[in-house]
């Protein structure tokens, strides 16, 4: 249905070809579209419905674009059951997280049909073998055609997961030209070394942990200049329950308190759920229900969180009743509503403070969000933080990686979606994430008292920082020293990883 509140970017449902050869019936599908397309442009300008008398029609794209054509079959396709329980595989390489996505066969000609069903799903693994075929020893695939089935498709067909597919391939190709073998004949050894070395290049497999055995790292001693206490910041507003609401948060043993305000008395009702990720669409499994019964005022609800976990708790609609903000500071904590295109960050505190954020995150094997923040992240009021590692004796380094925090918790939609319905956004990246470390200096000390600065960035903009230590010499400590984030928080840092 076309409505006079909608913008071109809602018109995306102009579909044709479902039920065709669209490779072999290309050239007429196109037609055919754009005969469509200049039939509604006609009801747009004529119908007396749009306000469209002084509008043009600029531009009609020439080449349509195809959701699906071919898909290849591989050494395993990717089933629906599989992208919806989040199957865990033992080759898994990359990740989706998109809707099973349904859109009707016959696009505009099913006009009875509704233009989609979307079925969340969590994030999910997808398997190395979704991208080669035994048979075909030297020929691998990535993009749309990596081998799923129909129902998968629907999900990881986006260009997100298409750009994923295409690192994994690459490295996968790279690997089998230095084994001089082909991915139908590699080892488990193999396929684990290759996992492993996806992880190192920041490409995140849902659950997978980084073997920190050759991480000098660990032999260091291992000091920070602050760690974020877990406390929430300043108030900054509240939101509306009226039409309900979510709010996320890492889980721990013991007691989490969230700030509530009630402009009238009333029974307050939500569902808690625990995942490895937060998806307020798919929260995971549940735990608990809850109930409270509450005077007007502002109260602090108790919640028996799950540890190990990502806890969210979907609160029902409460007219008069809201959720109390505050400035964000934390990784993992949001709260939000259906159809919010706005995330923020609950009032919500532990019962007793945790150390969420401290320097033994930066060597637990994982380089981003997965059961917890996994993240250090400096205390707000330090000027200058710093991470510090102390070997027993001198040794050669090569090579420091850090793995820095572009706030990856927080979905992003198109830079282009200014023309978008509010339901069909989420917060829009106007600036460069606050978290994100601008300014940082590398030095080393030969002796463990006095420094020699070897590397530095300025307005840096990369997640993954790759820095070359010099060579033959041996280095008793080194220090990285981040001067300046982009924005008013702390800076935060996932993993370190030093050879």
């Amino acid at each position: 249905m076309l409505e006079p509140t909608m913008s071109g970017s809602d018109c995306w449902w102009f579909e044709l070809g479902g039920r065709q050869d669209t490779i072999g019936e290309d050239g007429n599908t196109a037609l055919e579209l754009r005969r469509l397309v200049l039939g509604v442009w006609d009801y747009i300008k004529n119908s007396g419905r749009f306000e469209a008398d002084c509008y043009t029609l600029s531009w009609i794209g020439s080449i349509p674009g195809k959701r699906e054509s071919r898909r290849m079959v591989t050494d395993y396709l990717l089933r629906g059951e599989d992208v919806l329980r989040g199957s865990n595989f033992e080759d898994g390489a990359f990740y989706g997280g998109w809707y099973l996505d349904v859109h009707p066969a016959g696009g505009m000609l099913d006009a009875d049909a509704p233009n989609f069903v979307q079925t969340p799903v969590p994030v999910y693994p997808i398997p190395l073998r979704c991208l080669y075929n035994s048979q075909v020893e030297n020929l691998l695939f990535a993009g749309r055609c990596i081998g799923t089935e129909r129902e998968a498709f629907f999900s990881t067909r986006v260009m997100d997961t298409c750009a994923l597919s295409g690192q994994a391939a690459a490295m996968l190709a790279a690997a089998c030209a230095m084994w001089h073998t082909v991915p139908g004949q590699m080892t488990k050894a193999q396929v684990a070394q290759l996992r492993q070395q996806l992880l190192r290049e920041d490409l995140f497999v849902p659950g997978l942990q980084a073997d920190e055995s050759a991480n000098l790292a660990h032999e260091a001693k291992l000091t920070v200049t602050s760690v974020h206490d877990g406390r929430a910041g300043a108030p900054t507003g509240t939101m509306s329950l009226e039409e309900g609401g979510f709010v996320t948060f890492p889980g721990v043993d013991g007691t989490v308190l969230l700030s509530v305000t009630l402009h009238t008395p009333q029974t307050l009702c939500g569902t808690l759920y625990s995942a490895p990720l937060p998806n307020y669409l798919c929260p995971g499994k549940k735990i608990r229900e809850y109930c409270w019964k509450l005077p007007a005022g502002h109260h602090k609800l108790p919640i028996q969180a799950q540890a190990g976990r990502f806890c969210t708790l979907v609160l029902e609609a409460a007219p008069d009743a809201e959720l109390p903000l505050c400035q964000p500071l934390r990784t993992g904590f949001v709260c939000g509503k259906k159809e919010m295109p706005v995330c923020g960050e609950p009032m919500l505190e532990y019962e007793t403070p945790e150390s969420l954020y401290g320097a033994e995150q930066l060597v637990n094997g994982y380089i981003r969000p997965w059961g917890g923040a996994n993240q250090w992240c400096a205390a707000p009021q330090d000027p200058e933080p710093c991470i510090t590692m102390q070997w027993p004796q001198a040794r050669e380094l090569e090579q420091l990686r850090l793995y820095l925090d572009p706030e990856l918790c927080a979905e992003r939609p198109s830079s282009h979606a200014a023309q978008w319905q509010d339901s069909h956004k989420l917060t829009l990246y106007r600036e460069m994430p606050a978290q994100l470390a601008r300014d940082m200096i590398v030095e080393i000390s030969l002796d463990g008292s006095s420094w020699e600065p070897v590397w530095e960035q300025k307005d840096n903009r990369k997640r993954l920082i790759t820095v070359v230590l010099p060579k033959e010499q041996k280095v008793q400590a080194l220090r990285i020293r981040f001067t300046r984030t982009w924005g008013p928080r702390p800076v935060g840092v996932f993993a370190l990883h030093v050879v």
